[in-house]
């Protein structure tokens, strides 16, 4: 693989590379690649996170659907029940 730099560019680069004492600026380079390559494979947190919240999310509003739906039907056996006492007591 080739690309071409500027002078500046080259000259930061080669700086950098004796700085992180690597042992050639092709090894350095490969390096810092090898990195990115490895960092930008790694599943992404934040989707994880923001999937995980959706499901959460998701949940919740299920929950609360059942609730009122399991509040109904207590309504409908109290009232089923309240209409039949008087009959009973014929």
């Amino acid at each position: 693989m080739s690309f071409r730099l500027s002078q500046e560019e080259y000259e930061s680069l080669r700086s950098l590379s004796v700085a992180q004492r690597a042992r050639s600026i092709s090894d350095f380079a490969r390096t810092a690649l090898r990195n990115v390559l490895v960092t930008s494979m790694q599943p992404d947190e934040f989707a994880n996170s923001r999937r995980s919240m959706e499901v959460i999310s998701q949940l919740t509003h299920s929950m609360g659907e059942l609730s009122r739906v399991i509040t109904q039907v207590i309504e409908q056996i109290d009232k089923d029940s309240k209409s039949k006492e008087p009959e009973q007591q014929s």
